[in-house]
């Protein structure tokens, strides 16, 4: 994230569209490592980034990496935007490169964990919350 929004600024030369989404963004990612990574070291998350159904881990987790994907998605719509942004002040030019394949691995990034997060609030954390007995594993 942090390489994304450093080629934004120099690749674009220009600021990027919030500076202050873009630290919330960071402090949810950290609050998310540090929620994730506290019951790892406890051993009460063996299933790490599988989120292998029925094998269930602590909710906390669960919540933790939903909370980095979040703040992960934030840096997606910045990146977007700082892009959009820049097109529209320089209609006909092509966008530089840096920025062209940043936002492309935005892209993809936001694609890859759209999944997992429809796994993680549907399935898996009402599964470690005790909401739900079982977990649908072929969905």
């Amino acid at each position: 994230m942090g390489f994304g929004y450093f080629v934004a600024v120099t690749a674009l030369d220009r600021d990027l569209p919030s500076l202050g989404a873009a630290w919330a963004g960071f402090w949810i990612a950290t609050v998310g490592t540090v929620t994730a990574v506290v019951p790892i070291l406890l051993g009460k998350a063996s299933v790490l980034y599988t989120f292998y159904p029925p094998l269930t881990g602590s909710v906390f987790y669960y919540l933790g990496v939903l909370l980095v994907v979040i703040g992960s998605w934030i840096w997606v719509a910045l990146m977007g935007a700082a892009m959009v942004g820049w097109k529209r002040e320089h209609p006909g030019r092509p966008v530089p490169l840096a920025m062209f394949a940043t936002v492309a691995n935005a892209i993809l990034c936001l694609w890859t964990t759209a999944g997992a997060d429809v796994e993680l609030l549907f399935q898996v954390i009402p599964a470690a919350m005790g909401w739900k007995e079982t977990v649908d594993v072929g969905l």
